[in-house]
């Protein structure tokens, strides 16, 4: 009866062995023969706890079905398995490939791993929106504010200001000293958002439209400026003790994200980007902001320079690991759990970790097949990504960007650990990393 338990399958202890879904010829041959409907899991498909066969067959599962909707064949086999069997099969896979699958794969394993009530995150998140909804931006010009309140409460991970909480009260700080502060640094992220989907011309934002297609340009331009202002507004705030060790946090962060977003414009013309410069644009355009809520909240619960340096050295690993795993989502992730659209990164030419890694590993004639379907002004937007996909998938791009993001998470842990604190206050900080590398959204 454990079985049925969601916290059995949120403990991490629970999975032990690595399970793989086979043969690769039963798959590739459905596939051929248009017959992947009729698949039996139990009957033609093979489990195994080989981890070469488990990874390669994963793969064609992705391969076999993506011309007939991304997940639909995998997701056939799935539901031919008796409940028991398949939580059976989940508790017995290593962790960090039962999340990544099952999560990627599965929606109804979304709400098991995130099941505990005691989620740090959460709470942050709940005590953070309460504040944040609060906010009277029923004031003139209406205009003005209205999209500002729209972009606001139209829902969001709400990861930074979350982030500014944890690291107060992970050095026993008092959470209320960090809501104004939190206030200013979630207004500047949408700030920038409003102008990046309007750079962009990104349609849909967390399923909702986007402010410039919702008003105008002229709109998401002049309410994105007021944005960043209430943004020093509400960080003015804080206690006045803070202000010489914050102020300049804050404005040197917000200007290295506008250095990280002009970059990462330029590289769209560019035809040398070197992933080198990828990692400093990303680190420029979403890390630092990480890294800087981390800080913020350490300064404002008194915390010794050398751990608040530490917390900040975490957050660009941290920050980097995200971004990376937002690329491979923009390509690899679901629409209707992004909420926009899958493929943007290749419509708009983005130079990301994907399109760069494709283009160091293929050899000449498949990097000119890559230029030219970006570049095509023939094929529409869906045959584009479809072949890029296509094209990364034979190239093992999205096994390559697991491990870059594996790398970057590693990293984060490590500065994590070496932070002088007892491990019972880091302990919500090490779970909101390991809910961070199953996220798919």
């Amino acid at each position: 009866t454990f079985l049925y338990r969601p916290q059995f399958f949120a403990d991490s202890r629970c999975r032990k062995t690595f399970f793989g879904f086979g043969s690769d010829d039963v798959l590739q041959k459905a596939y051929q023969r248009k017959c992947y409907k009729k698949l039996s899991m139990p009957n033609q498909a093979i489990f195994s706890i080989s981890d070469g066969l488990g990874l390669t067959a994963i793969k064609n599962i992705v391969k076999c079905s993506r011309r007939v909707g991304r997940n639909e064949l995998f997701t056939m086999m799935i539901q031919n398995l008796k409940w028991e069997k398949f939580m059976l099969l989940v508790c017995m896979a290593k962790k960090i490939y039962a999340e990544r699958i099952f999560c990627l794969f599965y929606k109804k394993f979304i709400n098991f791993a995130n099941c505990d009530k005691k989620n740090i995150q959460k709470k942050m998140y709940e005590k953070f929106e309460n504040v944040l909804q609060s906010i009277n931006w029923q004031i003139d010009p209406i205009t003005l504010y209205r999209p500002i309140e729209y972009a606001l409460r139209s829902g969001g991970k709400r990861l930074r200001p979350s982030l500014v909480g944890i690291a107060c009260e992970m050095f026993n700080g008092d959470y209320k000293n960090t809501e104004n502060a939190a206030i200013a640094i979630e207004i500047f992220h949408n700030f920038t958002l409003l102008h990046d989907d309007m750079m962009d011309d990104s349609p849909t934002r967390r399923n909702m439209e986007t402010v410039h297609k919702k008003w105008n340009s002229n709109t998401a331009i002049l309410s994105g400026d007021a944005m960043l202002i209430k943004s020093y507004e509400f960080l003015s705030k804080i206690p006045q003790k803070y202000w010489t060790d914050v102020f300049p946090l804050f404005t040197k962060t917000a200007l290295q994200v506008c250095e990280g977003q002009r970059f990462d414009m330029d590289f769209e013309t560019m035809d040398d980007v070197t992933i080198e410069q990828y990692f400093e644009m990303i680190r420029l355009k979403t890390a630092v902001l990480l890294a800087c809520s981390l800080k913020i909240g350490a300064i404002l619960a008194d915390a010794p320079q050398k751990e608040c340096d530490l917390l900040y050295d975490f957050g660009i690993a941290l920050g980097i690991a995200f971004q990376l795993k937002d690329d491979y989502l923009d390509t690899f992730g679901d629409s209707d759990m992004l909420g926009k659209r899958i493929g943007g990164d290749i419509l708009c030419r983005k130079k990301t970790f994907l399109l760069l890694s494709a283009l160091t590993i293929a050899d000449e004639d498949i990097q000119k097949l890559i230029k030219i379907i970006i570049n095509s002004k023939i094929d529409t937007d869906e045959e584009k990504i479809c072949q890029i996909s296509e094209i990364y998938i034979n190239l093992s791009i999205p096994s390559i960007c697991e491990q870059e993001i594996g790398k970057y998470y590693k990293k984060a842990k490590y500065y994590l650990k070496n932070i002088s604190l007892p491990e019972k206050n880091k302990e919500n900080l090490g779970n909101l990393v390991e809910k961070l590398q199953i996220r798919q959204k």
